[in-house]
């Protein structure tokens, strides 16, 4: 049918009849969906095959007549777009560099006062790490100092005393002369003389001896 229509010269409106009581028999069946599109199919077919029969009618010469002149102006207003939008996209992408230009040399300068700020920083920990070193150290021989003062210390507080003991005995000595030495030497000989006498008569008498 649609053979027809394209190629006969037929209108669809000559087939109403026909296909009226065809959709009416689909609806009753109880497909009123499908009638319905049905019915919208026909329609948009019939606006269609009138839309073709009016440009063949039309020819192609009156169709390029009608259209060829909103088509250039249609390209003229794109072209006229086009070189505005071009400029347009150029000064952006102008300003773009520009600020990106800036940015770069933002960025150069900023990394060269990060390189100076590390270099600084490893210094100054470099200098920290010897300072500490050295600070172990002198710590260190302060422990070793201190335990040499300790000992001095206590051989010194040794010595004091040994050198009062001395200085009485010098003192004494010095104080002493030989006639009162020899005094005190028979005193104290004579009282050894008598506890050793007086110890071997007790161990004698022990073993019950007469002497």
């Amino acid at each position: 049918m649609i053979g027809k229509l394209f190629n006969g010269g037929l209108f669809l409106h000559q087939f109403k009849p026909f296909l009226d009581s065809r959709i009416n028999s689909i609806r009753d069946a109880g497909y009123p969906d499908l009638a319905k599109a049905i019915v919208d199919d026909l329609g948009c077919l019939e606006h269609e095959l009138q839309m073709l029969r009016e440009l063949r009618d039309a020819g192609a010469s009156s169709f390029i007549a009608a259209n060829l002149d909103a088509r250039l102006q249609t390209w003229r207003d794109t072209r006229v777009f086009a070189e505005f939008e071009f400029q347009v996209q150029r000064d952006r992408v102008d300003r773009v560099e520009a600020n990106l230009d800036v940015r770069s040399s933002s960025l150069d300068d900023l990394d060269l006062s990060i390189a100076s700020c590390e270099t600084k920083i490893e210094q100054f920990r470099r200098g920290l790490r010897e300072e500490e070193e050295t600070l172990s150290i002198l710590q260190m021989m302060k422990v070793q100092d201190q335990q040499a003062h300790t000992a001095l210390s206590e051989e010194l507080k040794s010595l004091k005393q040994k050198l009062v003991e001395t200085e009485e005995i010098a003192a004494k000595t010095l104080a002493t002369t030989e006639e009162s030495l020899r005094a005190e030497l028979q005193d104290e000989l004579r009282q050894a003389y008598d506890e050793k006498l007086s110890k071997f008569s007790q161990q004698i008498f022990s073993h019950r001896l007469d002497v």
